[in-house]
């Protein structure tokens, strides 16, 4: 029937864990879930006790293997018929969280069940992170009219077809390998359907860890976009979308100049009191820009020697 998937890192998932276990047994169906530490060094011996709970798998790798390849090793262990991804810093904010899905398992499913806040955490290092989640609570129709809104943070997927897809683990560190998955099945044709059955995301990031992670997440964007395996993924991504039409119209160079210079202004603007979305949309672009330039540099330097 079910097998729910937990990837951690650093992270205690003994609530989570627990509170999944309950739903799970009150329901009475075939569950399993199975937690999987990718490289942890943090929490191991609190989430370790998840063991004395029925049908929960518990491992540790003794090594980070990224977030792409930590999910699918969890896929692959799996045995049962519809997986659902969790991440690991989730918490469960209803009584019927796993009942809700049972009601849309048919084949080839594709459900996403949303994103909530909380807001405890409102500390001045993090209001960059929280101004951003305007942009991620949004109801099921809102997300069912975007196709920017695909999020592998509560996934629930038929097996067999996700064996078939996967994610795709030439992605390192952090950032946009749920876009690359959301745009194979997509691509192909799948039916992505968004529910209201959110989970609350409690790993919020302060301000300096979240432009650091937007970081290295734009420089694996740029990949995604150079590799020529996703031709379309302007269509996905809104900021692909603005650099494809800088590159179009040969201002790559000009964009990352300007980046470069007004850089920290937007850095001070990004750690201040007022966080603005559009410049944080700028920064990306003058990263991708910045990654573009670094690349030509590098060939132009093989070009002489």
């Amino acid at each position: 029937m079910l097998s729910i998937l937990i990837p951690v890192f650093d992270y205690d998932v003994t609530k989570l864990v627990g509170d999944l276990h309950a739903q799970a047994v009150a329901l009475g169906i075939d569950f399993e879930i199975i937690v999987l530490e990718d490289g942890s060094t943090l929490y191991l011996a609190e989430n370790q006790t998840v063991t004395s709970l029925t049908n929960v798998n518990y491992s540790v790798l003794d090594n980070n293997v990224g977030r792409s390849v930590v999910r699918n090793m969890l896929a692959d262990r799996s045995r049962y018929s519809y997986l659902l991804f969790i991440d690991c810093d989730s918490e469960v904010c209803s009584n019927d969280f796993v009942e809700k899905y049972l009601h849309f398992v048919t084949p080839d499913c594709v459900i996403n069940g949303g994103i909530a806040y909380n807001f405890i955490q409102n500390k001045d290092n993090y209001r960059l992170r929280l101004r951003y989640t305007e942009r991620e609570i949004r109801t099921a129709e809102e997300r069912q009219r975007l196709k920017l809104s695909f999020t592998t943070f509560n996934l629930l997927i038929d097996r067999n077809l996700f064996m078939q897809i996967r994610f795709d683990q030439r992605i390192k560190g952090y950032g946009y390998e749920d876009l690359a998955l959301g745009y194979t099945l997509m691509e192909r044709g799948y039916c992505i359907r968004h529910i209201d059955n959110p989970l609350i995301h409690k790993g919020v990031d302060d301000t300096l860890t979240f432009i650091n992670k937007a970081d290295i997440g734009v420089h694996n964007l740029w990949r995604l976009y150079k590799s020529n395996d996703y031709p379309n993924l302007a269509q996905y991504s809104r900021i692909i979308r603005y650099y494809s039409n800088i590159e179009r119209f040969e201002l790559t160079s000009l964009v990352g100049k300007v980046f470069r210079l007004f850089r920290r202004l937007i850095e001070n603007n990004l750690k201040g009191d007022k966080p603005s979305l559009m410049l944080f949309d700028f920064y990306k672009l003058g990263l991708l820009c910045f990654y573009e330039l670094k690349n030509r540099s590098k060939k132009l330097v093989r070009i002489r020697n």
